[in-house]
């Protein structure tokens, strides 16, 4: 939903700018004409250090898709899983204590009698919407929630040095993304 983003001159440098030549065929990388995200089955965003790739992949994409119930389950990937259970508990708390969310949306958050679970490895909203944070390595094939599997991994930061400074390091966490990561994902939905 950026749509008022084209009342601000600065867009048109952003459409300009965020784009990818292959083949001598210029495509938009990030933005379409109207300022929605084009995104694939498999999409990189690659931002320099401070531009906010973090804020809007890991806070800003999965709220937008919890609260207009655009997929039914997620999970947040990072390097290790207290960085991912951090980043869950941002959006938690955007749900939980941003004003204009509750006033828009209404309080998505369950209560203690409910049966929803509000924990920090994984939350689910009374409509319907959970999400689960995990650590690089750790299990994500086979992850389900009532029957489904997530229909949307979003990794950030996935390495660090320590896991990229020799070759056996790379090929481990190389073994666990094409066996693990990607697998986890429902292979019959093409929009997964």
């Amino acid at each position: 939903q950026s749509a008022f983003l084209l009342e601000y001159g600065e867009c048109d440098k952003i459409r300009k700018n965020f784009v990818v030549t292959l083949d001598g065929e210029e495509t938009r990388a990030i933005f379409n004409e109207d300022m929605t995200m084009n995104l694939g089955k498999y999409t990189v965003i690659m931002l320099p250090r401070g531009l906010s790739k973090t804020t809007i992949a890991g806070i800003a994409m999965p709220l937008r898709d919890i609260l207009f119930q655009d997929i039914s389950f997620g999970a947040y990937v990072s390097n290790a899983a207290p960085h991912a259970k951090m980043q869950l508990n941002n959006i938690k708390r955007e749900l939980t204590d941003n004003a204009a969310i509750k006033w828009i949306f209404g309080d998505v958050r369950p209560s203690i009698s409910d049966d929803e679970k509000w924990s920090e490895e994984m939350f689910e909203t009374l409509t319907g919407c959970a999400f689960a944070a995990r650590g690089r390595g750790g299990q994500i094939r086979g992850l389900n929630h009532k029957g489904q599997r997530p229909s949307k991994i979003i990794c950030d930061d996935l390495e660090d040095m320590e896991s990229v400074a020799t070759d056996l390091q790379r090929e481990k966490t190389k073994q666990w993304a094409y066996g693990d990561l990607i697998p986890a994902l429902p292979e019959l939905d093409p929009d997964a």
